[in-house]
């Protein structure tokens, strides 16, 4: 028995026990619209992401400003994600609200 009678025997199974589609309807499926969807998608997820790199990227220049501005010597740790945070506590703390006692 070859590969291929192996195949089309497990095929035969997996369609009658799954209520698969035919195998000659699977090669007549119209690719260009499904490879028009994936594509679609792709610049959809790119797009997201380009504007998602920008966004954080203009916040963390605005907040590596401001700890600029108070002479924060741990400024550079704006530009990592979760070193941002710890640099606007610096800048809450060292600029004292008027109900927040330290």
């Amino acid at each position: 028995m070859s590969l291929k009678d192996l195949v089309e025997k497990a095929f035969s199974v997996a369609k009658d026990y799954l209520n698969l589609p035919s195998r000659e309807s699977l090669e007549n499926i119209d690719w260009s619209s499904i490879s028009s969807i994936v594509t679609t998608i792709g610049i959809w997820l790119i797009l997201i992401g380009f504007s998602a790199l920008v966004i954080w990227l203009i916040r963390a220049i605005g907040l590596y400003k401001m700890a600029k501005k108070n002479n924060d010597k741990l400024a550079f740790l704006a530009f990592i994600p979760y070193g941002g945070m710890f640099v606007m506590g610096r800048i809450i703390r060292k600029n004292q609200i008027i109900w927040y006692r330290n």
